[in-house]
């Protein structure tokens, strides 16, 4: 599958497949919430991974940081094979890949201080001399907009805020030093009043530090905030790809213009035909929105969709694109 390629990729993913034992009737199946996605990072790029719940986002994000075992395909970091390693080499591979989880309070231990959740990757990762965790645990603290420092590191996660307890969590990324950062869905579970705040921290991150980004999210216009492409997924496949700019104002694949039409503000109906959740079997076949599509043709359900090129950095999996491109142009 082709993707678009920055140069000089600091993450490559090719062909990622992720496959999942599940009962059917009391028989043993398999399902496929990721099937052959490929997409490339740059240093200092951030990447989103847009769409809805059960499109494969969180997956992939986890695979990529070891938590899951791809079923096929490869992954490549700094251009070494990461598809499959051991303890040790995920170890040191966390040194310099870190995630960002969704909710804040879960990711950390409730009965250990802030500076206990710092100083610990501090040492594993960084072996910082104890004369110098305090220094690093208030300038990660200060880092992330946590002040005073001095009176934060001794409190726990139940006695901070939502927003406080995630910039913690942002935090200890950090203390790794990563060179790349999974940030999964890290504003979804925050009031709408500190989000912003929030991504503005992971904007001056990338900024400053030069760190990479995959910004996973169902929100279109926090990704075009935040990231400098976008990649859209429903049921475990690639659907366009594109810069964040051309995503928004010229979305060629239904499906977007459908993530387009929810975003709170913009005008128009919703275009789908049903709101069938996308089938994940691995018996199935052609494009996984077919079900909800409005423009769905024979060939949607049964034939092979590859990604197009449709511009010089924008690339679509969709049918249209060989048949009728005035229809998409036309639709609300």
């Amino acid at each position: 599958m082709a993707s678009s390629e920055p140069q000089n990729s600091l993450v490559k993913v090719d062909n990622l497949t992720v496959r999942f034992a599940a009962k059917n009737r009391g028989r043993r199946s398999y399902i496929e919430p990721v099937r052959q996605v490929s997409f490339d990072i740059a240093p200092g790029e951030v990447l989103a991974l847009v769409g809805e719940s059960g499109s494969g986002k969180t997956t992939i994000g986890r695979t990529l940081v070891k938590v899951v075992e791809p079923f096929g395909g490869h992954l490549y970091f700094d251009g070494r094979d990461i598809t499959h390693l051991g303890s040790r080499a995920v170890r040191s591979l966390h040194s310099e890949v870190q995630m960002i989880f969704q909710d804040p309070f879960a990711a950390l231990n409730p009965t250990a201080t802030i500076q206990e959740h710092l100083v610990l990757p501090l040492r594993v990762y960084q072996r910082v001399p104890s004369t110098k965790l305090n220094l690093r645990v208030r300038e990660l603290l200060e880092q992330v907009g946590l002040s005073p420092a001095e009176e934060l590191r001794h409190k726990y996660p139940h006695e901070l805020s939502g927003g406080q307890r995630q910039r913690v969590v942002i935090a200890r990324s950090l203390a790794a030093n990563p060179r790349f950062i999974v940030a999964d869905e890290p504003v979804s579970m925050l009031d709408v009043s500190i989000r912003a705040d929030i991504l503005k921290i992971l904007r001056n991150l990338r900024d400053s530090l030069k760190i990479s980004l995959l910004y996973i999210t169902h929100d279109l216009a926090s990704a075009r905030y935040l990231s400098d492409r976008i990649t859209v997924l429903y049921g475990g496949q690639v659907m366009e790809v594109g810069t964040s700019r051309d995503i928004v104002k010229n979305p060629r694949h239904p499906y977007t213009r459908l993530l387009l039409a929810a975003v709170p503000g913009r005008e128009g109906d919703l275009p789908q035909a049903s709101e069938a959740a996308p089938d994940l079997s691995v018996e199935r076949q052609g494009c996984p929105f077919a079900p909800r599509c409005p423009y769905t043709m024979d060939d949607c359900r049964t034939g092979d969709i590859p990604v197009r090129s449709v511009g010089s950095r924008h690339q679509v999996a969709c049918l249209l694109e060989e048949t009728d491109k005035d229809v998409l142009a036309s639709a609300p």
